[in-house]
């Protein structure tokens, strides 16, 4: 039940699962963690940023849009667009997809070179290239374990996609919201006064 003293949830904003929220939460937090092993393949190794980098601007692209969607629920309503809120998962699905496919790829070529026992690149390197070699074995083990990540961070987006639809959808077909603006923003300040000075049949008629 609702204390008589909270904040009055806008109406524009659709209703959805707390866990729904604490995904968004670990969503920011695997980006952190994909962010900083992506940093260190690339110190490891070259030529292959094309790859790397699209994983780095997934996790940029979580930031922003991840963190717009938490910090305007939060913090800032009149900024939530329930049609930029679905925006958001599509391109992430899309996203993720392609970064941790793609990088599984490359992440399965490099360990098969670095780990396999008939193609263990380390063992034709003198001592003293010893670090390096195995600096990019770490590398190539690092992408592997990314590209789990991403697969992670791309299962919370479909799910988030899913129920988040079900929940817009009943949100925009509610008697309650069929006043709002079709384009999902949150409604003026003249509107709502607007609204508040249109008279009911039931009050104009009433005894």
């Amino acid at each position: 039940m609702q204390s008589p003293n909270a904040p009055e949830h806008p109406a524009h904003i659709v209703r959805i699962p707390h866990f729904l929220f604490i995904m968004r939460l670990v969503q920011i937090f695997l980006s952190v963690v994909i962010l900083a092993l992506m940093a260190f393949a690339i110190t490891q190794l070259t030529n292959v940023f094309g790859t790397f980098g699209y994983n780095i601007f997934c996790c940029i692209y979580n930031f922003i849009g991840v963190g717009y969607l938490l910090v305007s629920v939060a913090r800032a309503p009149r900024i939530w667009n329930c049609w930029a809120a679905l925006v958001i998962d599509i391109f992430g699905v899309i996203f993720w997809i392609s970064a941790w496919g793609s990088l599984a790829g490359w992440a399965a070529l490099g360990n098969i070179a670095y780990d396999s026992s008939a193609l263990d690149l380390c063992r034709h390197y003198s001592k003293t290239d010893q670090r390096k070699c195995n600096g990019r074995k770490g590398a190539w083990q690092a992408s592997a374990a990314t590209a789990g990540l991403g697969a992670i961070v791309w299962v919370l987006f479909v799910v988030h996609l899913i129920v988040y639809s079900i929940h817009l959808h009943r949100h925009r077909t509610a008697p309650e919201t069929k006043h709002l603006p079709s384009s999902g923003r949150a409604l003026t300040e003249e509107e709502k006064g607007a609204e508040m000075n249109v008279v009911s049949p039931q009050g104009v008629y009433s005894a």
